[in-house]
């Protein structure tokens, strides 16, 4: 009679498959928090962008504007006679959605939009919007579930 001892097969899968959860939980929580962290970046970069271009309208005198494409871009631009030259990009992160096109004007002199708008962003588990005032010049930024 022959006495081996090691671990029979399903012992070894047993400890393998522990092993691997052990491994993926960390990626499942990173790509989470990667995520989170992404959209707050591109909330702070795109609010930053937006008061950029309202000043711009109020101290350069020159009509600005900010347009969200569903594609996934965020374009603000100087508007001049003769086209608009882009100043600047931002990029939607893959985790928000935009519902349809959107476009704010800031008149020159004052930075006001000229018109009343709301964009919503959306993700899978929240939506945010920008509600923007037009005789303020200021916008109303909500996180909702």
């Amino acid at each position: 009679m022959i006495n081996a001892r090691g671990f029979t097969l399903i012992e070894t899968i047993l400890i393998l498959s522990i092993i691997m959860v052990f491994f993926g939980l960390p990626t499942v929580i990173a790509n989470k928090t990667y995520e989170k962290v992404q959209k707050m970046l591109f909330f702070e970069a795109f609010q930053s962008h937006l008061l950029a271009t309202q000043n711009y309208a109020l101290l350069a005198n020159k009509k600005t504007s900010m347009t969200i494409f569903k594609s996934g871009t965020v374009r603000y631009q100087v508007l001049s006679e003769a086209k608009g030259v882009v100043n600047q990009e931002l990029t939607i992160p893959k985790s928000l959605t935009v519902d349809n096109n959107n476009s704010i004007r800031y008149v020159a002199k004052t930075g006001r939009p000229s018109s009343f708008k709301t964009i919503k962003f959306k993700s899978l588990d929240k939506s945010y919007t920008f509600k923007f005032q037009m005789g303020s010049g200021r916008y109303i930024f909500e996180e909702s579930e």
